[in-house]
């Protein structure tokens, strides 16, 4: 009895109440995705070369130097800033018979600068030796015994054009060559010294007639102030040379009203001589300037060339937009291997990735920075895939909120079944299909203007197809 009456009441229903229900189905394809990154250049922090010279009294009178005074001296190179390009050399202040003039003891922090560095006598900070046998001559030449070294060893690179050149000479007596004898009395030879202190300013960059275009030319002297110990000897051109020099040098780490780049070895204070010299040159920067800009280093980024928008931000904050342009703009210059991005005053590191070329007034300099703005290309679409088999007849498509009629030349066409297509179309202006997104259903085909692409809007509204016994 019940299952008669289950029976009726199925048989009572109308056929309505049985049709499937209408489908709505809106595809969802790739959206463009839109991304941007500033990033900045800042100074590199670079080496200075800085050449020092140390010539040591090795005459009779050094003899009376006690040992707190020769480790004091030994502590000044270890008092030396480890941020220069350092090549320093050590002499003796007066000459051994057949002496070379460059093969004295030198001291560097690299062998790159030197020329045929297998030829010198390179030797490590801990066997250093400072002071040499001491000679029974009291004669100093010190200033000509400077002049002379340098100028030996300018071809090898030792004293380097550029550089910062700094003496240390290192005395307890005086030159002799800049005194002469006037009525049987000693006397300053004014013309002499004159002549010794012109040499040495032509070291420097300032002069008219650079010898070595020096940065800066320095002359410290470590002598005696005073008559403090035996064979000392109250110093006088040595001390006087460091003033002037210091002058012309238009350095400023010292106090130009106090004796400046003279260091009494009487007192012991000659053991902070290179403080003010590290102080003042380790500040130095390079500007870096950069002709590529790295966009991503992910090789396989999806990005629309044609559409990257780059923007200059200056250390001000001002902003400059880039055009693409091959003389003041940019280029895109693709995927590149081990790419130098600076074109002065060195290539950098190189990098890998998709980069861009910057030409003319396009190129960034540090601090500044680039805002490089990028999107994914903008993908076309000529098929939507249903997951059911519609009624034909049910159909509507809408795209962009606008509906689409049926048409095979600015429509849609119903196609029917496939197990597998690629749904992409090549764009209108040459985008490629690639890659594929390959979908399989029930396809409904568009045609002319409705073809849709990335980001747009579509909806399909169908009633499914009964299903088939």
């Amino acid at each position: 009895m019940r299952y008669l009456l289950i029976l009726l009441f199925i048989m009572a229903c109308s056929k309505e109440e049985f049709t499937s229900i209408p489908r709505t189905e809106t595809p969802t394809v790739n959206q463009v995705q839109v991304s941007q990154d500033l990033s900045c250049v800042n100074h590199s922090y670079i080496n200075p070369p800085v050449d020092i010279l140390y010539v040591i009294d090795n005459t009779q009178s050094a003899s009376y130097l006690s040992s707190n005074v020769k480790n004091g001296i030994r502590n000044t190179i270890s008092s030396i800033s480890q941020e220069f390009d350092l090549h320093l050399m050590v002499a003796p202040l007066l000459p051994s018979q057949e002496e070379n003039l460059t093969h004295f003891q030198i001291v560097t922090s690299s062998w790159d600068s030197l020329e045929n560095p297998t030829s010198l006598n390179i030797v490590s900070p801990d066997q250093l030796e400072l002071f040499q046998p001491v000679t029974g001559n009291n004669q100093e030449y010190g200033f000509q015994r400077v002049i002379d070294i340098i100028n030996a060893n300018k071809s090898n690179k030792v004293f380097r054009e550029n550089a910062y050149t700094i003496v240390v000479m290192v005395s307890n007596g005086d030159d002799n060559s800049v005194i002469k004898s006037v009525g049987g009395m000693p006397a300053e030879d004014t013309a002499k010294y004159d002549e010794f202190e012109s040499a040495f300013k032509k070291f420097s960059k300032k002069s008219t007639d650079s010898t070595l275009n020096s940065e800066q030319f320095r002359f410290f002297s470590l002598v005696t102030f005073s008559t403090c110990e035996s064979g000392a000897k109250r110093n006088v051109y040595y001390k006087r040379m460091s003033q002037d020099l210091y002058s012309f040098s238009g350095a400023t780490d010292q106090d130009s009203r106090q004796t400046v780049d003279s260091y009494d070895i009487c007192q012991g204070n000659y053991t902070q001589v290179f403080n003010g010299v590290n102080n003042s040159i380790r500040q130095l920067t390079q500007i870096n300037k950069y002709n590529y800009w790295l966009v991503t280093s992910n090789k396989d980024a999806n990005i629309e060339t044609n559409d990257i928008q780059v923007t200059k931000v200056s250390s001000n904050g001002s902003r400059e937009s880039v055009p693409q342009d091959a003389v003041n703009g940019f280029e895109y210059a693709g995927h590149r291997i081990d790419q130098y991005t600076r074109y002065e005053p060195t290539p950098g590191d190189p990098q890998t990735g998709l980069f861009i070329k910057l030409n003319g007034t396009a190129r960034v300099n540090s601090p500044d920075c680039l805002l490089i703005k990028t999107r994914t290309p903008t993908e076309y679409y000529g098929y939507i895939v249903l997951k059911d088999k519609p009624v034909v007849s049910s159909i509507a498509v809408k795209i962009r909120n606008e509906n689409i009629a049926q048409s095979s030349s600015n429509g849609w066409v119903y196609e029917g079944y496939k197990e597998s297509q690629n749904i992409k179309i090549p764009g209108p202006n040459g985008e490629s299909d690639q890659p594929a997104i390959n979908k399989g259903g029930y396809f409904i085909k568009l045609n002319g203007d409705a073809i849709y692409s990335s980001g747009d809007k579509v909806e399909v509204f169908y009633d499914p197809a009964p299903i088939e016994s």
